[in-house]
């Protein structure tokens, strides 16, 4: 059974992905019922799934450029885009150029250094940029909300989905697993948009979530929405369950 409602579209390109992004932001920071008001952005930083990390990095740094020109017009100085590393921060600098920094451009573990807090303004926005290679960037990400409790933190295309799963077993990962259960499960999807077999899952702050069913390649067609977050066997199941009937 096919849905037709008032809810947002997949995007057509990069662009209007970015705008979509913004929307949501923008309405989850002017709405937000928290301190800290912990925010997740999720989607495919390229298309090609085999694409090499240094690839994804730079497609996310590139991401996060477009992504926070409006917050950085209103924040400038109190935005801070911050890599999960000093060397990443570093080739951000390099990729954006001076010209670009209205904002504050930063790394995780500058927030444990006192002279570097010092000198930066406290932040109204944090917008942290792919973290979660390694357990001590998703150990750092707590830092920056218990410094600035009033600000928004934003976390881009973390795979956040592996802190759900068991990716990182609690025998092995004990304090992960605290920090998952006191702060990273906090987070909320503002904007999520994940390819599965047969379809997508979608979701845009703050409209329930909505699953999409690809019969084809750039076809898609909705089929179920939910106020809930649908698990991924439950999503899997209906694509797979539409994908037989379609035979």
């Amino acid at each position: 059974m096919f849905l037709v409602c008032q809810y947002t579209s997949l995007p057509k390109d990069t662009a209007s992905l970015h705008r979509q992004v913004q929307n949501a932001l923008s309405k989850a920071t002017e709405t937000k019922t928290r301190s800290p008001a912990l925010y997740e952005v999720s989607f495919p930083a390229v298309r090609d799934t085999t694409a090499a990390l240094s690839r994804i990095l730079d497609a996310n740094t590139s991401h996060a450029r477009e992504i926070i020109k409006p917050f950085a017009a209103s924040f400038r100085k109190r935005l801070h885009l911050v890599f999960p590393d000093v060397a990443e921060a570093k080739i951000a600098e390099k990729v954006y150029g001076s010209s670009e920094h209205t904002f504050t451009l930063s790394a995780l573990p500058l927030y444990e250094r006192p002279a570097f807090l010092q000198q930066v303004e406290a932040p109204a926005l944090v917008f942290v940029v792919q973290p979660g290679f390694n357990i001590d960037e998703w150990l750092q990400l707590e830092r920056p909300a218990l410094l600035y409790p009033d600000a928004s933190i934003v976390v881009l295309n973390g795979n956040m989905d592996r802190l759900r799963s068991n990716y990182y077993p609690p025998l092995f990962y004990p304090r992960l697993t605290a920090l998952r259960k006191r702060y990273l499960e906090q987070f909320e999807p503002i904007y999520y948009l994940k390819p599965l077999p047969n379809g997508l899952l979608f979701r845009v702050f703050p409209e329930p979530w909505q699953t999409f069913f690809c019969a084809s390649p750039g076809e898609a067609t909705r089929i179920a929405v939910d106020d809930e977050r649908p698990t991924f066997p439950q999503t899997t199941q209906r694509l797979m369950e539409l994908s037989r009937e379609q035979r």
